[in-house]
């Protein structure tokens, strides 16, 4: 009865039964571990992410470039391609009631991040005016922003030194 009772062990669907019915036990009773085997064991968990440094001042009568670097994370197999669309500029000196909307271009690709560019056209406005700005981009569909309308970018327009 004892090599009868542990024949069991052996049997790949047996063991495959076991651990989903542990595994299933373990993911009901605490959410943390089921984000931690998907994150670890899951295959296809991928994700994005966005970065963007916004210039101390814009020099009157001069365009402001922003930059904008857009990044995937995950499998070794995750790839940036067709993730990100819809990427745009929504600019307005402060105080003014709407934003204009500029697209932004791509000019930079790699596997995992690409690198977008817009350019803030030139204002000649007095030493206390601001541009205020936000960014919008979809990521695999899912509308996502850098600043807000309500929390934009702010950079003061100063006249050359």
């Amino acid at each position: 009865m004892g090599v009868q009772g542990l024949r069991w062990l052996d049997d790949s669907e047996c063991r495959r039964k076991v651990i989903v019915v542990v595994l299933k036990f373990l993911i009901r009773s605490s959410p943390l571990i089921s984000i931690l085997l998907c994150f670890f064991g899951c295959d296809g968990v991928s994700g994005g992410g966005s970065t963007h440094l916004a210039p101390t001042r814009a020099l009157a009568g001069q365009p402001t470039e922003l930059v904008l670097e857009l990044s995937v994370w995950g499998t070794e197999n995750s790839t940036i391609v067709s993730r990100y669309s819809n990427v745009v500029c929504k600019y307005r000196i402060a105080g003014e009631a709407e934003f204009v909307v500029g697209k932004m271009e791509r000019f930079r690709q790699e596997q995992k991040k690409e690198f977008y560019r817009f350019e803030l056209p030139s204002f000649a406005i007095n030493d206390n005016s601001e541009i205020e700005y936000y960014m919008e981009f979809s990521f695999d569909g899912v509308a996502n922003q850098r600043g807000s309308p309500h929390s934009p970018y702010r950079i003061p327009i100063q006249f050359k030194d």
